[in-house]
């Protein structure tokens, strides 16, 4: 968990825990305003470096929460769902009203993920960054899964090179964890044209098909729409 201020080695060992809960007043940054200054880069303030409203659109962040109780509480509910252990909620509704009559529609994937997981079990991670995929942890007959999802409303679903990232690191948190996994698919592809290539969607795509390929977890994947 992160609160306050988070620099340099504290920030490194940060960086290596498997999730990261963070506060939105907290700061996370490789070195902190002393070490900058020294390094003849300038004054900052401690508040200008690493805001946890940039370190959550660029992924550093796992989960956002509003303050340190929130963390704990958040991080106890990760906890759970890390170790394995079936516990039974509610069953969810019905999905029959969730999926569009017309193909053509986009769905709000977040709400088909709420219609196939136990009752208020879901916990989305990364929400903030590589807005092409969701990535949650949630529960299914009360046994805890990853799920990995398609987001139609954000480029149309297609793969650009942060959700590829952002799927890759979250395929090997469920396999380190034995989680099993759900694919829930609506995708035209990869994100495509020179911009997208311009920021090495060829390595990070790739990373995506070789973590996949190892996968020890189960991974069952549904078309919704398209592949």
């Amino acid at each position: 968990i992160a609160a306050g201020r988070c620099f340099a080695g504290n920030a490194a060992l940060l960086g290596c825990c498997d999730l990261i809960v963070a506060t939105r007043a907290s700061n996370i940054g490789m070195g902190g305003p002393a070490m900058i200054e020294g390094g003849g880069l300038g004054r900052f303030a401690p508040e200008d470096i690493g805001p946890a409203a940039v370190q959550s659109a660029n992924g550093v962040i796992d989960l956002l929460v509003d303050d340190e109780a929130a963390a704990v509480a958040a991080t106890k509910r990760l906890l759970s769902l890390l170790t394995g252990r079936i516990v039974h909620g509610e069953a969810p509704e019905a999905l029959r009203s969730v999926l569009p009559e017309q193909r053509t529609r986009s769905r709000d994937m977040r709400r088909v993920i709420e219609g196939l997981v136990d009752r208020g079990s879901a916990i989305e991670l990364r929400a903030g960054f590589g807005l092409a995929v969701h990535t949650v942890l949630a529960r299914l007959g009360g046994r805890p899964i990853g799920i990995l999802a398609s987001n139609p409303l954000h480029l149309g679903g297609a793969i650009d090179a942060d959700a590829a990232d952002k799927a890759a690191r979250f395929m090997r948190l469920c396999d380190a964890h034995g989680l099993a996994m759900v694919s829930l698919i609506d995708t035209p592809g990869f994100m495509v044209g020179p911009e997208t290539e311009a920021r090495a969607q060829v390595r990070h795509v790739s990373r995506l098909f070789v973590t996949a390929a190892q996968l020890r977890v189960p991974f069952l994947a549904l078309v919704l729409r398209k592949a």
